[in-house]
């Protein structure tokens, strides 16, 4: 039987990459990996990103919903508000989708891929999450 400890295993058993990979689902992958992978940075980022980048998703499918149905309710221009949010509101699905398949790819690919804007902001949290290193 091969020696785990070469395909980089996590505690849960997953290779690194599938950990990362299942981390990427948005907010609940990304949840159920910082439970299970706590102490693994490669995952952690993944599953710290899924989390807001899953926030951010739902946000914003909120906010355009929102904003599409009180100007669709308005007479005659509401018909041409509401399509025109609702055509926001599939490019931002496509949008979304893409990137989220981007993110999945690079984690199973064992690569570190930082979405744009969330990326940083993830990295700066994790840096003041990082435990001190112990005295030599």
């Amino acid at each position: 039987m091969p020696d785990d400890s070469n395909f980089g295993a996590t505690p849960s058993g997953l290779p690194k990459n599938i950990a990362a990979a299942v981390a990427c689902i948005p907010f609940l992958g990304g949840l159920a990996m910082l439970v299970l992978e706590p102490k693994d940075r490669f995952v952690r980022f993944y599953a710290l990103q899924s989390v807001y980048f899953g926030l951010a998703w739902f946000l914003s499918e909120f906010a355009v919903k929102t904003v599409g149905g009180i100007f669709g309710s308005i007479p005659l221009l509401g018909l041409l508000l509401g399509l025109f949010f609702w055509i926001v509101s599939h490019l931002l699905r496509l949008v979304f989708l893409i990137v989220w398949a981007f993110a999945t790819y690079r984690a199973f690919s064992n690569a570190e891929w930082e979405i744009p804007w969330l990326g940083a902001y993830v990295r700066r949290q994790m840096a003041g999450q990082e435990p001190p290193e112990p005295p030599v």
